[in-house]
């Protein structure tokens, strides 16, 4: 089996593509709304450009696909990209992670179809703060999304929840408590800045220790092993139905375990999410040039990902580009 790694010898294994910027909800730490600017849709992947990218990348070694936002699920037609996708060749994994409004219809499909796992994007249980972090009175519409995501099959169902300091770290123990009670496993992300973001600042940002100390008070923590290929480290809290994942991108890093990259709804190929440096992958589909000359441009930008960010260092963003546009 082909295997691609970088200069540092990291073995890269895991592709997250974003297949559109456009989203239902406005959170807060994803982009300043009042200034980010949707690409126009002449400029966003096709779906047979998504799905020949994905057959180059499995190709070289990819074997971990997940499809990302915006918020997929927004695009029209992606139930059918997903089955295309799922018969592929050489995938191993293929999930998505999705802000779970539309979950309700859309989880029975997305698993016919061949999609295998769902993380579900979730911040707070409180309505209010939900519609002070989006924007959107959708939090009723998330937790069914959770539910149906259960009922589906589409395990394991990840939530994946950042912790901003002030906001939402009173709620710790409700998250934990429903990893507990439900087969949900919940993920606690370390806030971070990206791009230009005002919304980001050192006040709000909770260490990875603290959150732990705070789910670790409601039970034995045992350390397990739950299906996916990303950074967090996962327990079970004695004997939880679910789990609760860690994930600590300033305060522990992980830099040096990375198997990832990236590529952007327009197209654009990033080996980490705090460098700006890219690789414009559509331009050489659209020009015709042949696929192994595309290859060879893959191989070599995955070669050059970045040993590491240094946001711990500069205190801030290391990137110009939010998430909404790099992708989640």
């Amino acid at each position: 089996m082909a295997e691609l790694k970088d200069v540092y010898n990291r073995r890269i294994d895991y592709a997250r593509i974003s297949i559109t910027d456009r989203c239902n909800l406005r959170c807060a730490y994803c982009a300043d709304w009042k200034s980010f600017t949707l690409k126009d849709m002449a400029k966003i992947l096709r779906f047979e450009e998504i799905e020949k990218i994905i057959l180059i990348l499995l190709k070289l070694g990819i074997s971990h696909i997940r499809l990302t936002g915006g918020e997929p699920l927004l695009r029209r037609g992606v139930v059918d990209l997903v089955r295309r996708i799922s018969r592929f060749d050489g995938l191993k994994d293929f999930s998505m992670t999705t802000n779970g409004v539309y979950l309700r219809e859309c989880a029975m499909p997305l698993k016919d179809a061949g999609l295998k796992r769902v993380n579900i994007s979730l911040d707070t249980l409180d309505r209010k703060k939900f519609m002070e972090i989006s924007t959107a009175d959708l939090l009723g519409d998330v937790r069914r999304g959770i539910d149906a995501a259960i009922d589906a099959g589409l395990e394991p169902v990840k939530v994946n929840t950042v912790i901003i300091k002030g906001f939402n770290d009173d709620e710790i123990e409700d998250f934990t408590r429903l990893a507990i009670e439900k087969p949900i496993h919940w993920r606690f992300i370390e806030f971070m800045p990206m791009g230009r973001n005002s919304y980001w600042s050192p006040e709000r940002f909770m260490p990875i220790s603290a959150i732990k100390a705070k789910v670790f008070s409601l039970g034995k923590p045992l350390q397990v092993n739950i299906q996916g290929c990303g950074p967090s480290t996962d327990y079970r809290i004695g004997s939880s139905e679910g789990s609760v994942g860690f994930i600590s991108p300033i305060e522990k890093g992980f830099c040096e375990a990375c198997n990832r990259i990236r590529i952007t709804a327009d197209g654009f190929l990033r080996g980490c999410l705090h460098s700006d440096a890219h690789t414009d992958i559509k331009s050489l589909l659209r020009e015709g040039v042949p696929e192994e000359k595309i290859e060879e441009v893959i191989r070599t930008s995955i070669y050059k990902k970045p040993k590491s960010h240094d946001i711990r260092a500069r205190q801030g963003s290391v990137t110009n580009e939010p998430m909404a546009g790099i992708g989640g």
